[in-house]
């Protein structure tokens, strides 16, 4: 079930961790090199203001930069951390990449 949505998902973690939209922008660079994203403030500034909302990878992105669930930051009704361990010998699946690390 839909409780709410990214812009207040990302205010809420703004407001909680103190940051800035640029803070966002500099904690997911790494995430966007790495898997050759752009993702830049007025891409947040739109998500922000809700004037729109990322796509898949861009999501994955800011997911991974503030260390909560993809379907949390929709605005979705379950933890915000992704708490289901994987099996053991379990490999990660990337869906930026498309592939197993």
């Amino acid at each position: 079930m839909k409780l709410s949505d990214t812009a207040t998902r990302l205010k809420q973690l703004m407001q909680e961790r103190n940051l800035k939209q640029i803070d966002i922008v500099r904690l997911a660079e790494p995430y966007c090199k790495e898997n050759n994203i752009k993702l830049g403030r007025n891409d947040i500034s739109q998500y922000v203001a809700g004037k729109s909302e990322p796509g898949q990878h861009k999501l994955y992105v800011l997911g991974k930069a503030l260390d909560v669930s993809e379907a949390w930051l929709m605005g979705y009704d379950v933890p915000m951390k992704d708490i289901s361990p994987l099996p053991e010998g379990a490999v990660p699946y990337n869906p930026v990449m498309h592939r197993i690390p």
